[in-house]
């Protein structure tokens, strides 16, 4: 296993949202991670997401930089990193 993960997607359908279903699942595949000895877990959220970026930083992660277009004209996209302890 690699030691550094990206995580590509969560998603969790609109009606069900609210319910921890979100933290249940990054708790899971941080987990998994744990395990399998990664040490860091990145990824993108777009700027405009206000409840995705609240529960990252729930779960640890930290905003590491921002990137202007990244989701296409207009909507910045925001890198997160969480350190996961071994």
């Amino acid at each position: 296993m690699k030691e550094k993960a990206l995580l590509h997607k969560l998603c969790v359908e609109a009606g069900h949202r609210g319910q921890g279903i979100g933290g249940s699942l990054l708790a899971a595949v941080e987990e998994q991670l744990r395990r399998e000895g990664c040490r860091t877990v990145h990824l993108w959220v777009d700027a405009g997401r206000a409840a995705a970026r609240r529960l990252y930083q729930r779960r640890g992660f930290e905003e590491t930089r921002t990137v202007q277009d990244y989701y296409g004209p207009g909507r910045t996209g925001i890198n997160m990193v969480l350190s996961l302890d071994l």
